[in-house]
């Protein structure tokens, strides 16, 4: 304790201690920048395993839009009206035309 603190007490103690922060710092922001967010399925098995191609095969041909989206409207509509039927397509292609739902994948 009292080794430690005399010699943190001098200037050149504070300006290593200092000095390395900042490089811990510095590396810390790299690390940050350069996470990747995800889980790769195919490294959860086996190398030799079946399942580690299904796992390639579904990141090639699944990956841009993984999720579908259900829009349920409540109530009681009479689906067999005409207005009703047009106001149903009207709020799709409203949100067809969103940002953020590409119009490729929808069904109506």
């Amino acid at each position: 304790r009292d080794v430690i603190g005399n010699w943190l007490n001098k200037p050149y103690a504070k300006a290593l201690v200092l000095t390395i922060f900042v490089i811990y710092l510095g590396f810390a922001s790299w690390g940050v920048t350069n996470l990747q967010e995800g889980l790769e399925k195919k490294r959860l098995s086996r190398f030799d395993s079946y399942s580690v191609d299904y796992y390639n095969v579904e990141d090639e041909f699944f990956r841009e839009y993984p999720f579908r989206i259900n829009v349920v409207v409540s109530g009681a509509l009479d689906y067999s009206s005409v207005e009703v039927q047009n106001d149903m397509e009207e709020l799709l292609s409203k949100l067809e035309n969103t940002t953020f739902i590409d119009p490729l994948y929808t069904e109506s």
